[in-house]
């Protein structure tokens, strides 16, 4: 394993690996994920207050509770008991870098002494998002999902209409104290129906991708007629209850980071090659992937029954290597990298983890060598989001989300909120 030694010496770096950490300015590509951050922060710290509204407990089916609800069967007050699986985790659509096929290296074949490698298209599951707890002046505010006994796995790709199939749309859950030791565990829970404040769900200010609002379907519906939006709160603490009731053996999902390089717009112009009349960095990058494949870097994303490309197609291009890390690019300066993990069996999720750090480091750190060998200029890497926030000093010691901003304006108010809210997890 090569040691992470290499530290970055530009105007905009603490002499850490990744740049300026304290600048709580972002990168303008990010300003659309900020947002739709920073409507999902708003939305969850916006909870109506219940008080005298609390009837007797009644138990309810989790899988039709949001309908039933939504439908006004049941009222917004009502004290429920409900069973079902608890996740700090919900999915997730990174719209900058979802294609619904992603291309995989298959088998090599040798014919009349030359090397083939069969290259697939397999459809792209989402990945996940957990979200950290809210500070306000009533205290802390935390963030749950509770899915129904059934769902057996994160593993979801978006439908023909970016419909989500239903178990895996999540009833969400706002909690005073943290319940860690109940997540990724059947439970059995009591608590209060509740919705958001008026006006928060106003449709005109959506920022959701039509995927992401198939996700929250049984959390918000702003074009409903009554009810808009819905959540279980278990704030007070004697007419709340929790308990396990079960375990899963096995949760496949999906877990991403995501990152960019700065500094490199500056010095493209001097790595052109001479036999061509654009630079070729795409090709270098891909050099520079942990286990690459000679000469087989990027392979953009059509589907496999799809005969012809376009511009729209390889947008997004899949990185080929031999890792069970894949990546997608947009520019070849900002990256996605993810994983198949399980999230219930700690062994291998502690394993899958790391092998991503281990790929992003290594890839990090031989661009950064590259760069710095052909023209003597330092670059930044900053980690932009990830899966999981609370693991973002695992990935840096310093967290995430950085940028010199050297370029770009930087982003509003609420949005320096979120990233406070982000990089304080």
């Amino acid at each position: 394993m090569r040691s992470n030694r290499y530290l970055t010496k530009g105007e905009n770096s603490p002499n850490i690996v990744n740049g300026n950490y304290n600048n709580t300015e972002i990168y303008i590509n990010n300003k659309s994920n900020i947002e739709w951050f920073t409507a999902f922060r708003r939305l969850s710290n916006k909870i109506k207050s219940l008080k005298g509204k609390y009837f007797d407990t009644i138990t309810a089916d989790l899988t039709v509770l949001p309908d039933k609800c939504f439908h006004d069967e049941l009222t917004i007050g009502q004290r429920i008991t409900v069973e079902g699986f608890l996740s700090k985790y919900i999915l997730t659509h990174r719209e900058k870098f979802h294609t619904p096929f992603t291309r995989k290296a298959g088998k090599t074949i040798v014919e009349n002494n030359h090397v083939k490698m069969e290259v697939g298209g397999i459809p792209t599951p989402l990945p996940i998002q957990s979200f950290p707890p809210f500070l306000n002046i009533d205290g802390k505010k935390y963030v749950y999902f509770l899915y129904p006994f059934d769902f057996s796995n994160f593993l979801v790709c978006p439908g023909p209409k970016d419909d989500i199939e239903q178990e895996a749309k999540p009833l969400l859950l706002i909690s005073p104290d943290d319940l860690s030791q109940f997540t990724e565990k059947n439970i059995r829970l009591t608590g209060v129906l509740s919705e958001f404040e008026d006006g928060i769900l106003n449709p005109q200010n959506n920022v959701f991708t039509r995927v992401q609002q198939n996700i929250f379907g049984n959390i918000m519906r702003p074009y409903n007629e009554s009810i808009k939006s819905l959540c279980i709160s278990i704030f007070d603490r004697s007419k709340s209850s929790i308990e396990v009731i079960g375990e899963k053996e096995s949760l496949n999902a999906l877990i991403y980071v995501e990152s960019h390089f700065e500094n490199t717009r500056l010095i493209h112009h001097r790595l052109v090659d001479n036999n061509k009349d654009s630079p070729f960095y795409e090709t270098f990058i891909g050099d520079m992937l942990p286990g690459s494949y000679p000469g087989m870097h990027w392979f953009g994303n059509l589907p496999v029954d799809k005969k012809s490309s376009s511009a729209e197609d390889v947008s997004i291009p899949s990185g080929l290597c031999d890792s069970d890390v894949f990546l997608k690019t947009t520019n070849f300066r900002e990256f996605a990298y993810f994983i198949e993990t399980d999230i219930v069996n700690h062994s291998v999720n502690k394993n899958k983890l790391f092998k991503m750090k281990e790929f992003v480091d290594e890839f990090r750190r031989n661009v950064r060598r590259f760069y710095k060998k052909h023209t003597g200029v330092e670059i930044i890497n900053v980690y932009d989001f990830l899966y999981d926030f609370n693991k973002s000093k695992f990935f840096h010691p310093k967290g995430i989300m950085s940028s010199a901003a050297t370029h770009g304006k930087p982003v509003g108010d609420e949005e320096r909120k979120t990233i406070t809210w982000l990089k304080n997890s």
